[in-house]
């Protein structure tokens, strides 16, 4: 190889173009985002019974979100039972992934978890929460491995653990 082509490709004095620097750094931040992804979806997979056990408890069962909603409609306090519904999910949603959760959704959460929070407060954290199970539940069942086109259910979960 000549001298002239040796100071293309390795730049001046034998170091790496920076179009080479640039090219390896995205290829060892998208290893790193994979594997991230890859971890998460290994969580997942662990948590599966406990997710099955709440949507079981909490979406299946007559007396949570189909009661939940009725107590809404209904002007009731009762509706408040869903508040402790939502909290049993997000503390799984920790265990699942050691990150912290979304910032939208963390204020969501809080929102409704204050003592002057609004009926519609507590019904948004739960719906929230449901969402992310049952997307949870679909994609850890479905994937064996995380999506490289991303359908929008694991992107919200990759949202959900601030991975997106």
């Amino acid at each position: 190889m000549t001298g002239a082509r040796r100071r293309t490709r390795e730049g001046r004095r034998g170091k790496k173009a920076p179009s080479v620097e640039m090219s390896e750094a995205f290829r060892r931040y998208g290893d790193r985002r994979a594997k991230k992804q890859k971890d998460l979806l290994k969580a997942i997979k662990r948590h599966i019974p406990e997710l099955k056990e709440w949507a079981s408890d909490y979406v299946e069962s007559p007396w949570g979100y189909e009661d939940g909603m009725y107590r809404f409609y209904h002007h009731s306090f009762k509706v408040m039972a869903l508040r402790g519904a939502a909290e049993k999910a997000v503390d799984l949603f920790r265990r699942i992934g050691p990150r912290r959760l979304n910032p939208d959704f963390e204020t969501i959460v809080r929102r409704s978890m204050t003592d002057d929070a609004k009926a519609s407060d507590v019904v948004m954290a739960f719906l929230h929460t449901k969402y992310f199970v049952e997307v949870m539940i679909r994609y850890g069942t479905e994937l064996e491995e995380p999506p490289s086109v991303l359908p929008s259910g694991w992107a919200s979960v990759l949202y959900l653990y601030n991975m997106r």
